[in-house]
């Protein structure tokens, strides 16, 4: 089915809650490089991640401005020197469907026309903007769906066209609390990051965890230790807080909160699996 976007005064609410709800940094910061991260087995998984950007962003990326000078960062930010260039993550659930939140779509009413689906965006290869017709950018086809309420935020987008690129597993199972997660997203649209975090509970289809993702992040896949994906990165804590010199920002660390609702919000995979197993194969 074709998804009808809401009025913009409503997308502009959206817009509002969820651009000031991501992350924080839990005690230590845990994101890798693609380069820093040893394992192949979980190299594999960054193929199966996209960044979802503007055609704007695509066409001008030579021009798009650090992560430090986008924020203000100080020096002592990691990562300050990398190009913003998306706004979300996304994951590959079939050969031409990817999983995203559901409000990173309704961030703008053309999100299908005006939004790409870059993969392998990391620092294991070199990307050029140029390269538009193989397999590293996609466009959107049609909006399949789009839940965003108390329980649910994802949204299924089919691709213009099908990859070749693997299908993320995904979760069929509980998910215990003190388990290990891991996530790979696009922090504030930057290179694609690894991290790393635990489970702190749960509220009916939300998971509450301790996971290094932020603002960009939103979308991206979240993995158990088998690498199967247990949901998706909905929101979360803010991202940085004023430096002491007052004028730049730094990284917002947390090193216990008492209310686990506090944490990072996922929306659990087996609701939007759930939803569509009689129509997608999953």
């Amino acid at each position: 089915m074709r998804f009808s976007v809401v009025s913009c005064s409503v997308l502009w609410i959206i817009y509002c809650i969820f651009s000031v709800l991501h992350a924080a940094i839990y005690s230590e910061d845990s994101r890798k490089d693609y380069r820093d991260v040893e394992s192949s087995a979980l190299r594999e998984l960054f193929a199966s991640v996209a960044m979802i950007a503007s055609e704007d962003a695509l066409t001008n990326y030579r021009q798009l401005r650090s992560l430090a000078r986008s924020y203000r960062l100080s020096e002592a930010v990691p990562f300050g020197e990398q190009t913003v260039f998306g706004f979300c993550s996304a994951f590959l659930i079939s050969a031409d469907i990817v999983m995203t939140a559901g409000h990173c779509v309704l961030l703008t009413p053309y999100f299908c026309s005006d939004s790409v689906f870059v993969f392998a965006y990391h620092n294991g290869i070199s990307f050029s903007p140029e390269i538009k017709g193989n397999d590293v950018v996609y466009r959107c086809k049609e909006v399949l769906d789009v839940q965003l309420d108390d329980e649910r935020d994802f949204a299924l987008i089919r691709l213009d066209r099908k990859t070749q690129r693997k299908s993320l597993k995904l979760s069929t199972t509980d998910h215990e609390e003190g388990g290990d997660i891991f996530s790979v997203s696009h922090p504030h649209g930057i290179l694609a990051k690894y991290s790393s975090g635990t489970i702190l509970g749960r509220h009916g289809q939300t998971i509450y965890a301790a996971l290094d993702v932020f603002r960009g992040s939103s979308g991206a896949p979240v993995f158990n230790s088998e690498h199967h994906v247990i949901g998706l990165v909905r929101s979360g804590g803010h991202d940085f807080e004023k430096d002491e010199d007052g004028e730049s920002y730094r990284l917002r660390i947390t090193e216990d909160l008492e209310d686990i609702t506090s944490y990072e919000k996922i929306s659990d995979i087996r609701a939007v699996s759930a939803r569509w197993a009689n129509q997608l194969i999953l």
